[in-house]
């Protein structure tokens, strides 16, 4: 079911394009898998890899990477890549991986075909199917903002993991998609506590104590007026909340800058965790700041007045990381941006008018 062999490529003609198409396709929409074009087989095994010729394999993959983009709505992920052999053919490699936002049509020459993949090959869906995909895919965007709301009401209560000091609170989520799937797995089964525990202290400069509980394993610093925890769901959701980026001493302010600075960091190392234990992408990221009505962004070298933040909370929407390779700050620019706004500027100041970070002091 993961796996497609073709002894040869054709992408001449509507026809032999819309069932490359749907081979891909067929493979997000179902649970992913690779297409390997080069390679002969018979009832699944393989009898020989012969290859295609081909005079420039970057272009072919690049022919083959367009039509896929411009041909399969809503756009999938997928990765191209090519092996020479030793008889100076290539095989060509295409990895889909299941996509959780779909389902995906073939577009084509005004074409609207959906397609799924079992252990026989690739269907066209029926009226049924599709309908049933199109639910799943809206019942998932709904666990994961439920997830997140329900998380925040809980804190907002007293309800967490440890005792939370008082208001105000950075809250940072990540949340792979697949761990709110109907099929969910129990990701701390496969690391040890001393793995868990450098790595989740190391992912913020956290320093304290840690344990296992209900939802799975938490670090943790606690004091009478500031909290600092990591906690680490079973299965792969993490969520941090942090009061130390907040300071009350002339006048309310907020750490704009500090909170950039140590989300970005925090979430390159605990997404590297997060694909230790078996978490797959995409990943959405949220961050919330409560109790924050009356702070000011706190900007140390400047003499302007600035405005305070006009409501107690501000739940702002998430972004999404789709692959390990993406750059957080750059995933991250639209999150800032609402933080700042928030505070009567019109967007972040630690990036520069092309929208790229500026280095840090």
């Amino acid at each position: 079911r993961r796996l497609d062999y073709k002894v040869d490529l054709s992408l001449k003609g509507n026809d032999k394009k819309k069932e490359f198409l749907a081979d891909v396709s067929a493979f997000a929409n179902s649970i992913g898998g690779r297409i390997l074009i080069g390679i002969a087989e018979e009832k699944g095994i393989i009898i020989d890899i012969p290859g295609i010729p081909c005079d420039d394999p970057d272009a072919l993959t690049q022919t083959m990477d367009n039509l896929i983009d411009n041909s399969i709505a809503p756009r999938i992920k997928k990765k191209i890549k090519w092996i020479k052999l030793h008889n100076g053919n290539y095989v060509f490699v295409i990895e889909i991986p299941q996509s959780f936002y779909g389902p995906h049509m073939v577009t084509l020459g005004g074409s609207s075909r959906f397609h799924y993949r079992t252990n026989s090959g690739k269907y066209q869906m029926d009226v049924y199917q599709i309908r049933e995909a199109f639910t799943a895919s809206t019942t998932l965007d709904e666990r994961i903002r439920n997830f997140r709301l329900d998380r925040l009401a809980k804190i907002e209560s007293g309800d967490g993991p440890v005792s939370i000091a008082a208001k105000p609170r950075f809250v940072l989520h990540i949340i792979p998609v697949e761990s709110l799937t109907s099929e969910q797995e129990d990701h701390l089964t496969c690391i040890d506590k001393n793995h868990l525990m450098t790595a989740l202290f190391n992912s913020y400069s956290l320093s304290g104590d840690c344990k296992y509980n209900f939802d799975g394993f938490v670090v943790f610093s606690t004091g009478d007026s500031q909290t600092k925890y990591i906690q680490l769901f079973k299965n792969g959701c993490i969520e941090l909340l942090d009061t130390h980026q907040f300071q009350n001493d002339d006048y309310p302010k907020l750490k704009a800058t500090g909170i950039e600075q140590h989300s970005i960091l925090a979430i390159e190392k605990l997404s590297e965790l997060q694909s230790t234990i078996g978490c797959g992408y995409p990943r959405v990221i949220y961050m919330s700041l409560l109790g924050v009505k009356g702070y000011k962004i706190n900007r140390p070298y400047s003499f302007s007045d600035t405005y305070p933040i006009d409501r107690d909370s501000l739940v702002i929407p998430g972004v999404q990381i789709n692959e390990p390779t993406e750059d957080i700050a750059t995933v991250l620019k639209p999150v800032f941006d609402d933080i700042w706004r928030a505070g009567g500027y019109s967007r972040s100041l630690n990036y520069d008018e092309e929208g790229k970070r500026k280095q840090s002091k």
